[in-house]
C-alpha cells in the first residue's frame, strides 16, 4: 500500500494509454512522456505499461506500508526517503514504514514514480489511465489527494532484475530546442520553421499553445473537421500554433501543420511554460527509424509477462 501523506497540486495515475477508442471519442491518454514512464518502469522490472504516478507542480510525500522497489524518472528533482538523498534513473528500495519526499522540482515538467508491481487500480476501457475532463481511470477519475490509499499491483511471475540504472543515446535529448516533426503536404513553410515559439502558461494535457512574436498566417478552418492525435500541429486563427497532448480531442477544425514525431514529443511534454522551442522539418522513414531504434531499446529489457 502507498499512502499519500501529502499530495503535490497534480498527482494522478497513468499508464502507456488506452488506443483503439478514438472512433468512440476518447482520447488515448496515458503519460505525457511516455520515455520517461517507460523508463521508470523498466528500472523496477515492470513491462512497460504498468501503471505509474505522473507527478508534477510542487512537492509532496508517500509513504510505503510495505517493502517496494521504485524509480524516478523524468523531471529533475531533489527527493529523499526518510532524510536520505535519493537518486533518479536508478532503482531504489524503500522499506516497510518509510516516505519517499519530493522537496521541489528542478526542471522539466512531470516527474514519474515506478514501483515494482505497478500501481493497481481497476482498469477502464483496457487501462489504468486517469482522463480528468471526463472523470474516469485512476481512483476515482481524479486527481490523489492527501491520505489517498493505493494499492500495489503483483510483480511478474518471472520479473527481470531491477536496473541500476539505464543509459542510453536513443531517449529524447531535453535539452534540445529544436523539435522534429512530419510536415503535412511534404514541408512547412518558411515562416513557420524560422520562427521561435514559446510555450504558453495556457498549455495542459490536452494542448500545449506555442506563442510567437508574430502570428503566422492563419489558414481558414476545415470545412469539416478532421482525426488529430498527440503530437499534431494545428494553427489557431490567432495564428499561434497548439501541439496537441496525451488528452488531445480526437477530431479537430483547425488547419494542421503537421505533426511532432513521436520521439520528439516528450521533450514538448516536458517544456515549462516560458520555454523556447523551434521545430525542424524530417522524413516520415526517418521518424519511423529513430523509432524504431527507440523501441529496440526498450523492448530488450523489459520483464516478461507475468
Amino acid at each position: 500500500m502507498i499512502v499519500v501523506e501529502r499530495a503535490p497540486p497534480y498527482l494522478t495515475i497513468q499508464d502507456s494509454g488506452r488506443p483503439g477508442y478514438r472512433a468512440s471519442g476518447v482520447p488515448h491518454c496515458g503519460a505525457m512522456d511516455q520515455w520517461s514512464f517507460g523508463l521508470a518502469n523498466l528500472l523496477v522490472a515492470n513491462q512497460r505499461n504498468a501503471a505509474a504516478l505522473e507527478w508534477s507542480i510542487g512537492g509532496g510525500t508517500l509513504r510505503f506500508d510495505r517493502n517496494a522497489v521504485i524509480a524516478l524518472t523524468g523531471a529533475e528533482v531533489e527527493a529523499t526517503i526518510d532524510d536520505t538523498p535519493v537518486a533518479s534513473h536508478t532503482a531504489v528500495v524503500v522499506r516497510a514504514g518509510q516516505a519517499l519526499t519530493i522537496r521541489r522540482i528542478v526542471a522539466r515538467r512531470f516527474l514519474y514514480v515506478a514501483v515494482r508491481g505497478g500501481v493497481d487500480c481497476p482498469p477502464i476501457l483496457g487501462s489504468r489511465s486517469t482522463y480528468l475532463p471526463a472523470a474516469f481511470g485512476g481512483i476515482e477519475g481524479r486527481r490523489l489527494i492527501t491520505h489517498d490509499r493505493l494499492q500495489i499491483g503483483a510483480p511478474a511471475d518471472n520479473p527481470a532484475a531491477a536496473h541500476e540504472r539505464l543509459v542510453t543515446s536513443v531517449g529524447p535529448d531535453f535539452d534540445a530546442g529544436v523539435v522534429r516533426a512530419i510536415a503535412r503536404g511534404g514541408e512547412f513553410s518558411t515562416d513557420f520553421l524560422d520562427a521561435t515559439f514559446t510555450v504558453s502558461p495556457a498549455s495542459d494535457r490536452m494542448g500545449y499553445r506555442l506563442e510567437g512574436d508574430h502570428g503566422l498566417e492563419a489558414g481558414a478552418a476545415s470545412i469539416t473537421s478532421e482525426p488529430v492525435c498527440a503530437g499534431t500541429i494545428q494553427l489557431t486563427p490567432s495564428g499561434h500554433p497548439i501541439v496537441l497532448m496525451a488528452d488531445s480531442p480526437t477530431i479537430g477544425g483547425y488547419s494542421i501543420l503537421g505533426t511532432v514525431t513521436s520521439c520528439d514529443l516528450p521533450i514538448v511534454a516536458q517544456s515549462m511554460p516560458g520555454r523556447k522551442i523551434r521545430f525542424v522539418g524530417v522524413a516520415v522513414a526517418a521518424a519511423q527509424h529513430e523509432l524504431r531504434r527507440r523501441e529496440q531499446f526498450l523492448s530488450a529489457r523489459e520483464s516478461p509477462p507475468g
